[in-house]
């Protein structure tokens, strides 16, 4: 995956794993060796099973079956969340169990369990220590964050560098953060939505990479985008945070920086992480002639109109809660002058000073 710097842009495309990573992660990411020695064991059982009764035959086969589809299956399948994951602890647990040591000569017995007891070990002790470097890595948000009194709210997420940091090329960029959150999230007593996720290549084993291209999640992904991309995100995102009841934004000082300039009042600001609720810009609405008609007001570059509102009989209206910063009008029959043929008029407002966007009627071009 392409990694990025704290608030950096990544010119970098997307790099895909290797057939023979992708396996291996299916079953356990980090270092090779972790989905190495899952899959040794699973190889030994199946092994196993060929010289033992019919029954564990049978149970060995319909592993094997379950494996291949957990790897095969994207993870989601026709709304069904984690479709891909679901088929994989069943055959996991089938072939570890038909790893039959007793029925070795003891001296192999014994090697086979110290092997599988080693990797056992080993594979916990990195988890481990990966989680505690995880914690850490995520110190500067949870502790900021432990200040704040839970309150019964839906906050709406957006981590603009998901490694907080150089990437880890062992475990995919978002999920340390993820998973960190949502312990946060149900330690406050909240419910996390889902309790695990992944790249979509990992479950995407068997079909070609460029079957495999589809774009990753925008919320998961910032680290990834291109330059150009990323700007153009950025400059979206307080938009569309504004229609959340807080936000909570992990990121750079410049790229939060657009979020306070949108309107958002701070509940916690480190520079780094911010948590606050949207309060927008207030300003009037004028248009000459425009008694009794409708207009839309929203912000650019989102074709989405904030508030609609129907004007006065002076042709005027207040508008509340639109995001500050490039501010666009649209009236209803009616185009106004200095917009361009098919683009809503557009100024200025800034957060905690009053705006206007005047709109007077176009005059008609006249035929050559």
């Amino acid at each position: 995956m392409a990694a990025s710097a704290s608030g950096g842009a990544v010119e970098a495309p997307l790099a895909f794993l290797s057939l023979a990573d992708r396996v291996l992660r299916s079953f356990q990411v980090g270092p090779w060796w972790r989905g190495g020695g899952i899959v040794a064991i699973f190889l030994a059982g199946y092994l196993l099973s060929l010289r033992a009764p019919k029954r564990d035959q049978v149970l060995a086969v319909v592993a094997v079956v379950l494996c291949f589809a957990s790897m095969s299956l994207p993870r989601d399948l026709f709304g069904w969340q984690q479709a891909g994951v679901r088929f994989l602890p069943m055959p996991a647990m089938a072939l570890i169990a038909l790893v039959a040591i007793e029925r070795l000569p003891r001296s192999r017995a014994n090697i086979l369990a110290v092997l599988m007891l080693a990797y056992a070990a080993s594979s916990l002790t990195w988890a481990g220590k990966k989680g505690a470097d995880n914690a850490e890595r995520h110190r500067f948000v949870t502790e900021p964050l432990a200040a704040l009194s839970p309150t019964p709210r839906v906050l709406g997420p957006a981590i603009l560098d998901p490694c907080l940091g150089p990437c880890d090329d062992e475990v995919p960029g978002f999920l340390p953060g993820f998973h960190v959150g949502q312990l946060y999230a149900v330690r406050l007593g909240g419910v996390a939505a889902l309790g695990h996720a992944s790249l979509r290549s990992v479950h995407h084993v068997l079909q070609r990479p460029e079957t495999d291209g589809v774009p990753p999640p925008d919320a998961q992904y910032w680290a990834v985008r291109q330059g150009s991309r990323r700007e153009e995100l950025l400059a979206r995102l307080p938009i569309w945070l504004s229609l959340q009841e807080a936000v909570l934004i992990v990121g750079a000082r410049e790229e939060l920086q657009r979020i306070r300039d949108a309107g958002y009042v701070p509940e916690l600001d480190t520079g780094r992480v911010f948590v606050g609720t949207f309060e927008g810009c207030a300003g009037r609405v004028e248009v000459e002639g425009g008694a009794g008609k409708v207009a839309h007001v929203g912000a650019w570059p989102l074709n989405t109109a904030a508030v609609d509102v129907t004007l006065g009989g002076d042709g005027t209206a207040m508008v509340e809660r639109v995001p500050c910063g490039e501010v666009w009008l649209v009236v209803d029959g009616q185009r106004c002058a200095g917009a361009e043929p098919g683009l809503p008029l557009r100024t200025t407002w800034r957060f905690g000073a009053p705006g206007t966007i005047a709109c007077v009627p176009a005059t008609p071009e006249l035929p050559p």
